[in-house]
């Protein structure tokens, strides 16, 4: 539970936030958790500054802490409608009595109508967020998730584009696509990063862009001749002002052109591929083909860990793929 000082400085938080945006409250909140160092904070009611504990009161905290850390809006909008549907299934039943079993019941309801593993993992790991966010700030005392198994997921690794396929995608792509290509498979970032990427952060003399990465969190990638050249090709006849977005839709809104979206950019790759006859064509895709690609040419796996921004090795393991070829040439190199 929180002490009267720390509920003070809670509830003028949970206040600002619907008013002001993120980097604000939360440079609002380091003041005053400054100066109120200062002084002992007393209620005069403990009413003015009650601690709630409604499911709604409870959310709306969690939110904003959620927030504060650096959440995407998107994460932040997934955990809402995930935390959301698990109370509509349990009839709105008070978070601080949920039990392990309620966890289970949810789950279970969710595989029988079909939801794929990896989907029910994701749920459940929000819940244990949830539920651990609880703990830490006084609502519960032990987190419920923690005694429901975790779920297994079948072990693959997605298939990175082969040569062949880049250069069928290559082949049908007019520049805009071109240059949306290369920068994807040069960089190996994520869709929501690169429409965020800004002329600001491109320095063209060091081939290096600062990308805003899950958790608000920056990191510089790089990228290669190629994607230079169709860049600059793209950036000639279409000029940029510094603080606009690199890749801008052909949609305009108030005789201005407008940054392109995620849901943008994976129907111009879906469409490229149907063109180009090549199956399974989303941005993702070109992540992992990046990290496979760098593998194979001997890049270490912490260094491809950092380019790609995961915070564990064990993930960017995942991303990278060994070719059945190069397999065969090793055991043929080492085993006969």
């Amino acid at each position: 539970m929180y002490n009267e000082k720390e509920s003070l400085v809670h509830e003028v938080i949970i206040a600002l936030t619907e008013h002001f945006g993120r980097e604000d409250v939360l440079r609002i909140r380091n003041v005053l958790c400054e100066k109120l160092q200062l002084f002992d904070v007393h209620a005069v009611s403990r009413e003015l500054i009650a601690y709630n504990d409604t499911n709604n009161d409870i959310l709306k905290s969690f939110v904003v802490c959620k927030t504060i850390e650096g959440l995407s809006p998107k994460t932040l909008k997934q955990y809402g409608l995930s935390i959301r549907d698990f109370l509509k299934t349990m009839k709105n039943k008070c978070l601080k009595e949920i039990d392990s079993v309620d966890v289970q019941y949810f789950l279970a309801e969710k595989m029988n109508k079909g939801l794929s593993r990896a989907t029910l993992d994701n749920n459940r790991r929000i819940l244990s967020t949830l539920f651990s966010w609880m703990v830490t700030n006084g609502h519960i005392n032990t987190n419920p998730v923690d005694r429901v198994p975790c779920i297994k997921m079948p072990k693959s690794v997605r298939k990175p584009f082969s040569h062949a396929e880049i250069e069928k995608l290559r082949a049908v792509a007019p520049l805009r696509e071109r240059a949306i290509i290369e920068m994807l498979l040069a960089t190996g970032c994520r869709v929501g990063e690169i429409v965020g990427i800004k002329i600001q952060d491109i320095d063209f003399v060091k081939k290096s862009i600062v990308v805003l990465g899950k958790g608000n969190k920056e990191r510089t990638v790089f990228y290669n001749e190629s994607a230079a050249y169709w860049m600059n090709e793209y950036l000639k006849k279409n000029p940029r002002e510094e603080s606009q977005c690199l890749f801008q839709s052909m949609r305009r809104k108030g005789g201005e052109t407008q940054p392109l979206t995620i849901n943008a950019l994976e129907w111009i790759l879906r469409t490229l591929g149907r063109k180009a006859k090549v199956e399974n064509t989303y941005p993702h895709r070109f992540r992992h083909t990046f990290a496979t690609m760098a593998a194979g040419k001997g890049m270490q796996i912490d260094q491809i860990q950092h380019i790609l921004g995961h915070s564990q090795i064990k993930t960017t393991s995942i991303y990278i793929g060994t070719d059945s070829r190069e397999i065969r040439h090793s055991y043929e190199k080492y085993c006969q």
